[in-house]
């Protein structure tokens, strides 16, 4: 069965845009419909410039921050399915 990308993070320019460009035109719209974490507001407007639904900031760059967003985005998935 094929496999489904929950959430990705993103930590650069550099990396969002290698993703776009490994993705492809054609699955362009794809990827912007996966929830995004990045780690900076420069990066999270980046992403909203590059048509990603959903973005979500983390508190900083580090381990712990991008975890704790990736807990919170859990639990906001959770509430939502329990709806």
């Amino acid at each position: 069965s094929a496999q489904k990308i929950d959430i990705i993070v993103c930590t650069s320019g550099e990396s969002l845009h290698n993703l776009i460009t490994l993705f492809g035109a054609t699955n362009k719209p794809l990827l912007q419909r996966v929830p995004l974490i990045v780690v900076s507001e420069r990066l999270a407007a980046e992403a909203r410039a590059l048509k990603f639904n959903e973005v979500f900031l983390a508190e900083n760059a580090s381990h712990n921050a991008i975890i704790h967003a990736l807990m919170i985005r859990k639990k906001l998935c959770q509430t939502a399915e329990q709806k």
